[in-house]
């Protein structure tokens, strides 16, 4: 067990661990346990933006169906953010694309259907707009204090212009 002050809510702050003691800090310990954290959001993302709670239905293979393009969808946002951060080099909020990417979804689905020529340039669009809309508001306390703390990166980091 180990026992930190957490300053923010003037308490102490009680972890298990199973991890040797010998092979890792203090501080490790607590910032990879707030990187914890990041995988209760993404449930959370699951939960909230994919309408998971909202289905009707009492027939199991449609409930199931229902889930499974839910998670599709959350799986389409999730590739949108982090193709909008490597083409435009911006730290971009996966929350804020799951909640504005309907505002381009209808035009991605209808070049795919009506006019593949157009595609590219419609994808282009929508990540542009991704770009100005979803951008992360903190960047750089993420760097100090977030989910980048423990020298992860963007996943635009390792790219060279």
């Amino acid at each position: 067990m180990i026992v930190t002050w957490d300053p923010k809510n003037k308490r102490p702050r009680y972890l298990v661990t199973n991890l040797p003691r010998a092979q890792f800090t203090l501080e490790q310990i607590c910032d990879a346990y707030r990187l914890r954290w990041q995988v209760e959001l993404l449930f959370k993302e699951w939960k909230s933006y994919t309408s998971l709670h909202a289905f009707d239905t009492s027939k199991a293979n449609i409930a199931e169906g229902l889930i499974w393009a839910a998670l599709c969808a959350a799986i389409l946002k999730r590739f949108c953010a982090h193709m909008t951060q490597r083409l435009w080099q911006v730290p971009i909020s996966t929350r804020k694309v799951a909640v504005c990417l309907h505002h381009v979804l209808s035009d991605i689905f209808r070049a795919l259907m009506h006019s593949q020529r157009q595609l590219q340039k419609t994808l282009q669009r929508a990540l542009r707009y991704l770009s100005l809309n979803a951008q992360r508001a903190h960047p750089i306390r993420d760097q100090r204090s977030g989910c980048l703390k423990l020298g992860l990166q963007h996943v635009y980091g390792g790219l060279k212009n």
